[in-house]
């Protein structure tokens, strides 16, 4: 496999005259392109496929051969005959008529930034390829609905209907979902041990995940041992594509390609969202320990066990809901939700780490097994409270982006955001083992419809700037 075209730091932005995704059903360019012979020409306009091929062009992947029949931007990223995850954004299905379109948009990555890289990237490695996307969403979603509700499953239908080669699928990577026996996808146990970024944070080891067993996340993480159950999918890939939503997050400020790799994780227990209790005790849950912020996390640790679901445990889960909607509504951040989570960030990289440097049985190696580039999806951005209750933003744009770091810093100075305030950016760099990135802020060179710019002047010239999450205001923005 032949280097990826220099300088990695590139990052290539095109905005959108409309921030809108096409309605065809098909969504076909709206132009002949010479490198995809056999893909019709659909009716009506499709902006977002012209502006993500652009994007490709302006990365300058595959330069020689731009603009003729034999350009193949990923030709150079992953071998022929070589297997692709398009690690895809997809938390949660759309909540009915409580939840806009728009938002709905803004919340998960939608299809038409799918199709032209798909197609790009079956022309890459050819009929004997794997292609492939999907992600781990929450407990409580519905693949199939999801598959609905981003208009994936008709443009699987599409896909089925052209012949494309090798068959696209849509893989659910939960390894398991309360209230279901089956197994799902398989996972495989990768140990940072004392590597992980978990061992530098202050405090007590009593690590969470909102509405999951704390005993079942206390078998994944202890002294010297930090272990991330992950998708064979992912470790068995050649090349991962990330496709995140342009948006913030609760927990970790904004959400991007780094944060976004929690979507490769199979069992979710093994994740550290916030360490229990607030600064007094040693965690990072909440700032103040309010009466009702302690009883909504007492309440949780007890009633969120694996096992057979009982009335009395459905009623306990209801009233933790309660509780942590209540405490939100009155201004109290909890369920680590505030800028003083230590832990979530450094899971976060944890786990991008894993995904570079782990090979598909789990073994961590000197060099990294597979690449990672981005394709991001800005056509609808999410302000306030992401990942799953953000406001739409019409921002209007994708990003392509050979590094997961570039992108974030990025996709962080577009929404208005300090990417060195934003801790899974800002410490990414520098890390002496399994480093996230090979590159340096001063290496990110982001080209705003074809023109340089430094990212310090990105607020406000792509879209408007972005609100933050209610607890992170006036803690990461430019």
């Amino acid at each position: 496999m032949s280097a990826a075209v220099t300088p990695p730091g590139r990052v290539a932005l095109r905005r959108l005259a409309r921030a809108a995704y096409p309605d065809a059903p098909d969504l076909l360019p709206d132009e002949a392109l010479p490198e995809l012979p056999g893909l019709a020409v659909g009716a009506a306009p499709n902006p977002v496929f012209r502006a993500v091929r652009q994007c490709l062009l302006d990365a300058g992947l595959d330069a020689d051969a731009q603009h003729t029949p034999g350009w193949n931007p990923f030709g150079a990223l992953v071998p022929r005959g070589g297997r692709v995850l398009v690690l895809v954004n997809f938390v949660h299905q759309r909540l009915g008529a409580r939840e806009s379109r728009e938002d709905f948009e803004a919340k998960c990555t939608q299809a038409a930034v799918l199709r032209p890289l798909l197609a790009y990237l079956c022309k890459a490695v050819g009929p004997e390829g794997r292609v492939v996307f999907g992600n781990a969403p929450v407990q409580g979603a519905a693949w199939p609905a999801l598959l609905e509700d981003t208009r994936a499953a008709r443009l699987l239908e599409t896909l089925r209907r052209e012949g494309t080669t090798p068959p696209v699928e849509a893989v659910d990577l939960r390894g398991w979902v309360l209230g279901e026996d089956r197994p799902r996808a398989e996972g495989v146990s990768v140990d940072l041990g004392a590597d992980s970024l978990l061992e530098g944070a202050d405090g007590n080891r009593d690590y969470r995940v909102l509405q999951y067993d704390p005993a079942g996340t206390a078998r994944f993480h202890g002294p010297g041992r930090h272990t991330y159950r992950i998708a064979r999918e992912a470790l068995a890939a050649d090349l991962i594509v990330s496709v995140p939503k342009l948006k913030t997050h609760a927990k970790v400020g904004v959400t991007g390609a780094l944060k976004g790799c929690v979507g490769a994780i199979a069992e979710k227990d093994c994740l550290a969202h916030h360490r229990r209790g607030g600064a007094a005790d040693g965690g990072d849950e909440y700032p103040a320990a309010h009466p009702l912020v302690r009883a909504a996390s007492a309440v949780g640790d007890r009633v969120w066990q694996r096992g057979p679901v009982s009335p009395l445990t459905r009623a306990g889960r209801s009233l933790e809901r309660a509780l942590y909607t209540l405490t939100h509504r009155l201004g109290m951040p909890s369920g680590g939700s505030w800028p003083g989570n230590d832990t979530c960030w450094r899971m976060a990289l944890d786990i991008a780490r894993c995904l570079r440097f782990a090979d598909r049985d789990g073994v961590l190696r000197d060099t990294a097994q597979r690449r990672h580039v981005v394709l991001m999806d800005g056509v609808i951005g999410g302000e306030g409270n992401g990942p799953l209750r953000p406001r739409a933003v019409p921002s209007g744009c994708v990003l392509f982006a050979h590094d997961p770091f570039a992108a974030d810093v990025v996709a962080s100075a577009v929404m208005g955001f300090d990417p060195r305030r934003v801790r899974q950016v800002g410490r990414a760099v520098g890390l002496a083992r399994y480093p996230v990135t090979d590159l340096s802020l001063d290496d990110v060179r982001p080209l705003v419809d074809g023109a340089e710019v430094v990212w310090p002047e990105l607020p406000g010239r792509v879209c408007r700037r972005f609100a933050p999450p209610d607890a992170w205001r006036g803690a990461m923005e430019l």
